[in-house]
């Protein structure tokens, strides 16, 4: 079982578990992003209606920070954040790739931690 995680700054956090049979790369990541900006776009759309609604417009431009690897660098990435400012969910969409052994640092502490309720580590293995 793999989690994968987005994380929607100001928003929440997602997680996708995905089953072994689903192969980690750049189809999961964008199936991933696709599904989160889905709902943002739903609840968005929800929130406007209200009076109280605090986000008076979606945002013109998506800021997306991915880790340096093959599975975000690649032509599929690229294409499916061309495809939506051609559809006019965003005006732009810029990508930038963090830094090597500083990549997800807040979204990984929440990660590991759901990880850890779903399946602690054994005490009694040592892991040296």
């Amino acid at each position: 079982m793999k989690l994968s995680g987005v994380k929607a700054h100001g928003i929440g956090e997602y997680f996708y578990f995905s089953n072994n049979e689903f192969k980690p790369g750049a189809n999961l990541n964008i199936e991933c992003l696709h599904r989160t900006l889905i709902d943002l776009r739903r609840r968005y759309d929800e929130e406007i209606t209200k009076p109280e609604a605090k986000l008076k417009t979606f945002p013109h431009t998506l800021y997306l920070q991915v880790d340096g690897g093959s599975e975000n660098k690649n032509r599929y990435l690229k294409a499916y954040c061309d495809r939506l400012v051609a559809f006019g969910l965003f005006k732009k969409v810029k990508v930038s790739y963090l830094m090597v052994g500083h990549t997800h640092e807040d979204i990984d502490q929440v990660l590991w931690t759901v990880q850890w309720d779903r399946n602690p580590p054994n005490p009694n293995t040592n892991t040296n």
